[in-house]
């Protein structure tokens, strides 16, 4: 069972990790770039991109990257079955009145 638990840990570490990087690249912006407008180091962000390594950051850091990116926090924990087609992965406890598929950008 415990390894049960490490295995979706590191599965949903390896979610946002991929969404990640792939709304800075949709926004043509570096990890550099990325690394400024969250004031976190360029390490730091090149690590939670980097396959197979280790993953190991807050939701606070998971928030301050979707400000940066200028998204809604939930798009970084979509599983896309390929890059056009998105699926949402329910968050446990009460539902709320937005519709299935209905998570977007932020309004500016």
């Amino acid at each position: 069972m415990l390894e049960r638990k490490r295995e979706k840990h590191y599965d949903i570490y390896e979610l946002i990790a991929k969404n990640i990087k792939h709304y800075r690249k949709e926004r043509k912006m570096t990890q550099a770039e990325l690394a400024e407008k969250t004031e976190y180091s360029h390490e730091f962000i090149r690590r939670i991109e980097a396959p197979n390594s280790k993953k190991n950051f807050s939701i606070d850091a998971v928030s301050n990257i979707a400000n940066a990116l200028n998204i809604d926090i939930e798009l970084l924990f979509e599983k896309r079955k390929n890059e056009d087609e998105k699926v949402c992965i329910p968050a446990p406890g009460p539902a709320d009145d937005r519709e299935p598929g209905s998570l977007r950008q932020k309004s500016q």
